[in-house]
């Protein structure tokens, strides 16, 4: 088994390889921690805040699409998701759309033709009784 790890300040770190759990080992590595650890970390505090309160909305049912798995989905990605679905969404109507469009014509050049053999064999037999 391969535990990805990385040094930082000659101290191993081991744990979640993202971007914000490695710039928290790195913000908490230093002795005196940075003015800009310091807003990093209050924003990320209010990031988990907000993202508790979503959880704890979810867990009460007040979010209407209760136990969706792609509700945990945030930011890009999130967005790519919404994107395609509605790509695929328009995609499958203009499908729908042309296929119904092709069927109505077929109908309809059927019906024309019926009526036109109706007509021109109604025409030749006056025609022919008339001569």
């Amino acid at each position: 088994m391969i535990n990805p790890q990385i040094s930082i300040n000659n101290i191993t770190y081991r744990g979640y390889m993202e971007g914000p759990d490695i710039l928290n080992a790195i913000c908490a590595s230093f002795k005196k921690t940075p003015k800009v650890c310091k807003k990093i970390q209050r924003d990320n505090a209010w990031t988990m805040k907000k993202n508790l309160e979503f959880d704890d909305e979810m867990r009460r049912g007040r979010r209407h699409h209760k136990g969706r798995d792609d509700l945990e989905v945030r930011g890009p990605v999130g967005k790519m998701i919404r994107l395609f679905r509605v790509l695929s969404l328009c995609f499958f109507v203009a499908v729908f759309g042309i296929v119904i469009f092709l069927l109505v014509k077929d109908r309809y050049k059927t019906r024309m033709s019926q009526r036109m053999r109706t007509t021109v064999d109604g025409a030749v037999a006056e025609y022919m009784r008339v001569h």
